[in-house]
């Protein structure tokens, strides 16, 4: 790599000011008549509202 990419991206890493922030991840196991079998999420309860990203977009679900 040239020394001028890798200041550029020093530059750039460092310019950030986002916060981090912690996300549950699950995965779709199964899906079938508007109902989503969803594994992996554990601290999700019952009557939650859960997002799903898709290919076309985002989804908002019940657990």
């Amino acid at each position: 790599m040239s020394y001028e990419l890798i200041e550029k991206l020093k530059k750039a890493i460092d310019s950030q000011t986002g916060q981090p922030q912690w996300e549950s991840v699950g995965e779709v196991m199964e899906v079938g008549d508007g109902v989503a079998r969803i594994t992996g999420l554990r601290q999700a309860q019952s009557q939650e509202l859960l997002t799903i990203e898709t290919e076309s977009g985002s989804r908002t679900a019940l657990a």
